[in-house]
């Protein structure tokens, strides 16, 4: 049996002050910060080790993914940035996994509610009401490929939240 290993994580709490012009450039907060740096210090406590991170191009999923790779010692200009991921329906979030690389025996990826928490309800039988900001869902997929993803048997592994 093979088993690949997907981690999902929505981003850190972000800003909602005044002066910031449009929902995709908004910036963490001092919270979001500390979250993102707590949970991705966990994740590695945990040694729930992705080796690829996928993040949604806006500024509070990038920003919180760069968290997670400085804890992984991946280098910040190996995240693959994927602007689909922004506002994205749950199809965009099994597109992204599918098409990733075979490479990688586990990868995480970065995005936005409410596509999120659909993608994380569709895996297993574990169901949350939201996905909380810097929440980290973890799920073992047995498949060779990333492309049998969808069809693939999925075990839920770990619920992570600040």
């Amino acid at each position: 049996m093979h088993m690949k290993q997907l981690t999902i994580v929505r981003h850190a709490k972000s800003s909602w002050e005044a002066g910031i012009l449009n929902d995709y450039d908004r910036v963490l907060n001092t919270r979001g910060h500390e979250e993102a740096k707590t949970m991705s210090g966990l994740l590695k406590q945990k040694n729930i080790i992705p080796q690829y991170l996928i993040s949604s191009t806006a500024i509070r999923a990038f920003t919180t993914a760069t968290y997670f790779s400085t804890a992984l010692d991946i280098d910040i200009a190996d995240i693959e940035k994927q602007t689909h991921l922004y506002n994205a329906p749950l199809k965009h979030y099994i597109d992204v996994v599918t098409n990733a690389s075979d490479d990688f025996e586990s990868i995480a990826v970065f995005g936005h509610n409410p596509g999120i928490t659909d993608f994380v309800n569709s895996l297993t039988n574990k169901q949350l009401m939201e996905m909380p900001t810097c929440g980290v869902f973890v799920v073992e997929i047995n498949c060779k490929s990333w492309k049998d993803f969808a069809k693939a048997k999925k075990v839920f592994i770990d619920f992570l939240q600040p």
